[in-house]
């Protein structure tokens, strides 16, 4: 049923080529993927509306199918071994955290590794000492340790904590890891709740074999939304994967 569920997110995200298309020469290509099935689509209704093309109707019925078929091959060999799935953000009322449940629900051992890929306000600046990339800790991962997930092991990452100044104002922070030492990066400081902006989040998940190739990744945004009178502080929704 896992593979089933990944196959079937796989083909539906397979249709987004358009807005994801990188350059110019990748988005004609894919407007051109894109028009196979409408032409297909347009050739049906035209044998319905008119009899002059009902002899085109098996060729467009074909290329349907054949596009169909191509692409269902695809999502299911994508959908093959490990998948990575990810819980719903759920608040740590002891160690005052955001964290999530990530799961392995495929076959085989990866090390999985978290990263905030894209960290801005809502205005669109990115918080004081925030850099492009950063990796996320583990609950109970001791330092220098990889996070291996197989069979029914999850791991459990810290999204975000909740901190407080010497004025008990309430900021949001990532629990990040470094080389040299993990560390606790506030975004706000002595900033009122009031007057903070929202966080937007993305997350990327990354699945790598035990020899460190890159096998598989998931990204999932988030914004985080200042709440006075929530005793989290904070709001946090997501915004669908990408």
């Amino acid at each position: 049923m896992s593979r089933l569920n990944a196959f079937w997110e796989e083909f539906l995200k397979s249709f987004h080529w358009v807005e994801k298309a990188a350059g110019k020469i990748d988005y004609v290509q894919k407007i051109i993927g894109y028009a196979w099935p409408l032409l297909g689509l347009l050739g049906i209704t035209a044998a319905i509306v008119s009899r002059a093309f009902q002899p085109f109707m098996p060729y467009c019925i074909d290329m349907m199918i054949l596009y169909l078929v191509w692409k269902v091959a695809i999502a299911w060999d994508r959908s093959a071994g490990p998948i990575i799935w990810i819980g719903k953000p759920e608040f740590d009322k002891e160690h005052s955290v955001f964290d999530i449940r990530i799961e392995n629900r495929g076959h085989g051992l990866v090390y999985a590794y978290g990263y905030i890929t894209d960290l801005r306000t809502s205005n669109g600046d990115r918080p004081i000492g925030v850099i492009s990339e950063l990796q996320l800790n583990w609950f109970n991962l001791d330092a220098g340790k990889e996070m291996s997930l197989y069979g029914t092991r999850h791991g459990t990452l810290f999204l975000a904590n909740v901190v407080h100044d010497a004025g008990r104002i309430p900021s949001l922070a990532l629990f990040v890891r470094d080389k040299k030492d993990d560390r606790i990066l506030p975004l706000y400081n002595a900033v009122p709740l009031e007057k903070q902006l929202d966080i937007h989040a993305t997350l990327d998940i990354r699945f790598y074999d035990t020899k460190y190739t890159p096998i598989k990744s998931k990204v999932i945004k988030y914004i985080f939304t200042p709440d006075s009178e929530s005793f989290t502080s904070y709001k946090i929704r997501s915004t669908g994967f990408s």
